[in-house]
């Protein structure tokens, strides 16, 4: 008598997850320069909430506060410090970075000054830091773009996986728009994600649904690729490396908000 092999299990990759999160919409909040988050923080304020769907929580739309009172002569804030380090990121994605006549410099400085060899070569932050308030998120940025893992957050118990890179569009307002997420280990995922540009950031934005921070936490690996594309167009490929002990510091994070 034989046996039928198990039918082998899908493997649980964050591009899997991605499509788990279908139908993120972000109708109904068109505050210019809103952008998704995950609830308010130092220099941003909610203004509305995207519609969910398909078990999809809604998600926070923010906007950052010095937009928001310009008209009152609003003081500015202290700049958000997520926004700091994609701005960062920027300097090592820009066209002007990769020009040939800076490459002798670029190795040099690396060879000189460790901080920017971080950088350049790869580098993870993490929010927030020492046991400060508000969403947790780890954030991968190399030459390649940046990538970041975060929530759940206030009105939001979900987790999104957002990439910015020096190709992504960079839309006047908020856009929900069709994107595929390539993983090696998965088939590719086509599904509905938020597009945005926060000048703050000087990089346009994809933001995918992950079902949960949990979820994510599960299916981070020590090296892990990835490529978001539109209608068969590479807009980044990024790679990170350093995942596991990446992971660890997100689930504390986590695991010191719920409490």
């Amino acid at each position: 008598m034989t046996h039928a092999s198990p039918t082998p299990r899908p493997r649980r990759t964050l591009a899997r997850l991605a499509a788990a999160g279908l139908h993120l919409l972000a109708a109904g909040a068109h505050a210019q320069g809103a952008y998704p988050c995950n609830g308010p923080g130092p220099g941003r304020d909610v203004v509305g909430m995207s519609p969910g769907g398909q078990g999809i929580a809604a998600m926070p739309l923010c906007v950052d506060r010095a937009a928001a009172g310009a008209a009152q002569g609003a003081s500015k804030p202290a700049p958000d410090p997520m926004q700091i380090k994609v701005g960062e990121a920027f300097a090592a994605v820009s066209q002007a970075f990769l020009d040939a006549q800076r490459k002798l410099d670029e190795r040099q400085r690396i060879d000189s000054d460790p901080q920017f060899r971080r950088l350049v070569e790869g580098r993870w932050d993490f929010f927030p830091g020492d046991g400060g308030n508000g969403s947790c998120a780890a954030m991968f940025s190399n030459r390649q773009g940046v990538v970041r893992i975060m929530g759940p957050g206030e009105g939001f118990k979900g987790a999104t996986l957002t990439f910015w890179g020096s190709d992504v569009p960079k839309p006047a307002s908020l856009q929900t728009v069709r994107m595929t997420l390539l993983q090696p280990k998965a088939p590719p995922s086509t599904v509905p994600a938020l597009n945005y540009y926060n000048p703050a950031e000087r990089l346009g934005a994809i933001v995918f649904v992950v079902p949960s921070i949990d979820a994510a936490l599960g299916a981070f690996e020590e090296t892990q690729d990835f490529e978001v594309a539109q209608d068969g167009k590479s807009l980044v490929k990024i790679a990170w490396t350093g995942g596991g002990a990446a992971r660890e510091t997100l689930r504390r994070c986590v695991k010191r908000q719920a409490r």
